[in-house]
């Protein structure tokens, strides 16, 4: 079938050639072109099932007209980089498709190396990549194979994955984690345990005797851990192999990208780039507002500007204050000038109904382009704000509210007890004292690969 299919092709072309030579004139000049290729592909409207919520979908269309389809020539493969949503049905698909010279479009069938015309009224199947060629008018063709991509995950849904349990953290009563490159370190009340990320497959404890606040005076700075303890200034890589020094500051708020951040002797913050050095830092507010426990100092890149950061430093005041709301204070960092801005305490008046609660044992982290906070549903004034969830922040520190769609490790026990960070792939890890059960999680999508989309050669 496919022999006499390509000769009735060949035929054709012959045929045509023969009518134009006939029916034109001695002055006619006919050009026919040995070279083809597929130039443009692109689709129209489909059928969606999208998702409302959780538990229902809704039937509608969607237009992916503007999903762009990439064309490798010297690999002859054509795919769209940007997947087209769950539920997008591609079995049904009605797609433009170019080619040069107006070569003849033929696909290829599913099942068989039989082969039909294409047409651009077509309802062609996409739901595994398809055969197309596009042939000269000598008959001559080029095969393309073309991948229509449909997500398989929702992306905005955080997914978690159990990474084993340390039974020895449901011994302490607080703890942090921190993560580099490649290692994790887990630190608790006067101990340490560390493994290898992304895996986090078996976690050892470390020799290094910690006070037991040190796990509060961490941070991490270009992928070392830089530890306060017994007033001496730590550092590690791999923590077996420990650097010590004297140091003169106070309490650890911890690191940005380019900088360590402390409270000096005299309790104001400074910042150090090495861990030796400190430099006093500036502010617009009274110290009596600078967080006393659960601290969380973490550094947002600009979208404007590569090199500068958005930093936030996070926490409660001393407990006996009574707050309700946490203290947010936030600077702009750029290592690439020498100017040094202030930091900016965060007010809270009438006029911002979606303040940081002061919620027990808070932490926050950047992630996501946002700001995300969990802490235990009751406060430090013993106030019970309500269900257990994280709170998020897309406006850099100055409203935070309830986020839904971010959701806890499904047995993940009430957050009073916990330790939460993030690494460069953009993971989530939570540490769960009470069961002992260490918990990796990420949004989908941030998880998604990107492929080429340009070709120069």
């Amino acid at each position: 079938m496919r022999k006499h299919f390509i000769y009735s092709i060949g035929g054709l072309l012959a045929c045509s050639m023969m009518l134009a030579s006939c029916l034109g004139n001695n002055d006619d000049d006919i050009t026919y072109y040995d070279d083809t290729a597929l130039t443009a592909f692109s689709l129209g409207t489909l059928k969606y099932n999208k998702r409302v919520n959780a538990d229902s979908v809704a039937s509608t269309t969607l237009d992916c007209s503007s999903y762009k389809f990439y064309i490798d020539q010297q690999k002859r493969l054509v795919y769209n980089t940007d997947s087209l949503p769950v539920g997008v049905d591609v079995s049904k698909t009605v797609a433009t498709i170019s080619s040069k010279n107006s070569g003849t479009i033929v696909l290829k069938s599913i099942n068989s190396d039989s082969l039909s015309y294409w047409s651009s009224t077509d309802s062609v199947d996409f739901t595994q990549p398809r055969k197309v060629r596009i042939y000269n008018h000598n008959g001559e063709y080029r095969e393309y194979t073309v991948s229509v991509n449909v997500h398989k995950q929702y992306g905005d849904t955080l997914t978690w994955s159990n990474m084993g349990t340390l039974n020895a953290l449901t011994a302490y009563s607080g703890m942090r984690i921190y993560a580099t490159a490649d290692r994790l370190f887990l630190l608790a009340n006067a101990a340490g345990f560390t493994a290898s990320r992304p895996s986090a497959a078996n976690w050892s404890q470390m020799e290094q005797q910690l006070d037991a606040s040190a796990y509060i005076n961490s941070a991490v700075l270009n992928d070392t851990l830089y530890v306060l303890s017994g007033g001496r200034l730590l550092r590690t890589s791999d923590g077996q192999s420990w650097k010590s020094e004297s140091t003169q500051i106070k309490r650890f708020l911890g690191a940005s990208k380019t900088k360590l951040y402390a409270f000096d002797a005299d309790g104001n913050i400074a910042s150090s780039s090495d861990g030796a050095t400190w430099t006093a830092e500036k502010y617009d507010a009274s110290t009596a507002w600078l967080p006393a426990n659960d601290i969380s100092l973490c550094a947002q890149q600009l979208q404007t500007n590569e090199d500068s950061y958005r930093l936030l430093l996070c926490g409660n005041r001393d407990y006996a204050q009574g707050d309700s709301t946490a203290v947010v204070w936030g600077k702009i960092e750029e290592p690439s000038t020498m100017q040094t801005q202030a930091w900016s305490l965060f007010n809270w008046d009438v006029t911002n109904p979606y303040p940081l609660h002061a919620l027990s044992n808070l932490q926050v982290v950047a992630y996501d382009g946002m700001f995300v906070a969990l802490g235990s549903s009751t406060m430090t004034n013993g106030t019970n704000w309500g269900a257990t969830g994280f709170y998020r922040s897309a406006d850099n520190g100055i409203t935070w509210q309830r986020d839904t769609t971010m959701a806890l490790p499904s047995g993940f026990s009430s957050p009073k007890n916990f330790a939460i960070t993030t690494d460069k792939d953009h993971y989530l890890w939570i540490a769960d004292a009470t069961t002992g059960i260490v918990w990796r999680g990420r949004i989908n999508r941030l998880g998604w690969a990107e492929e080429q989309k340009a070709f120069t050669k």
